[in-house]
């Protein structure tokens, strides 16, 4: 299985980058915004994300999203 990791969105294929955008978009109508990670958070998803990936042998990307109304 091939390993690509994407350091941010803008290196997503377009197919997953509209995937997003239409994500986002209905996320940010229920006050949530994509969540800024440290590092090491930022880590432990991409860790999460080969795991999973690995298990349904498929590749996945995980996105976090954080409440802006807090």
């Amino acid at each position: 299985m091939q390993n690509n990791s994407y350091s941010s969105f803008t290196d997503l294929p377009n197919s997953c980058r509209a995937q997003v955008d239409s994500m986002e978009h209905a996320v940010r109508s229920e006050d949530f915004r994509i969540a800024e990670l440290s590092g090491s958070s930022f880590g432990e998803i991409q860790e999460l994300e080969e795991k999973i990936g690995k298990n349904l042998g498929k590749k996945i990307s995980l996105v976090a999203y954080e409440d802006s109304s807090k």
